[in-house]
């Protein structure tokens, strides 16, 4: 028989995460479900997602700073969000 793979998902109702952790969250999931392990899936998040998003301009732009901040606080933020919130069902 075929074994079912285990799926990606919260422990928590996402209604009692704020906006932003929920946003993260199902954003992450999706990533986790696709790529099955965590290193994968945060590795093709920042590849996929945030080199989309948040886009490095050159180190002589005044807007390097901000934006490389961005980005670290974009991973910061789903690292936490995977730490407390997300599980293997």
């Amino acid at each position: 028989m075929i074994e079912q793979r285990k799926k990606w998902g919260l422990c928590v109702e996402p209604t009692k995460l704020t906006l932003q952790e929920r946003k993260d969250a199902m954003l992450f999931l999706a990533f986790l479900n696709i790529y099955d392990d965590y290193n994968n899936a945060l590795k093709m998040y920042k590849d996929y997602w945030l080199d989309t998003v948040h886009v490095l301009p050159s180190t002589n732009s005044a807007k390097y700073n901000g934006v490389k901040q961005t980005r670290c606080l974009a991973m910061r933020r789903i690292r936490k969000v995977y730490c407390d919130y997300i599980t293997l069902n």
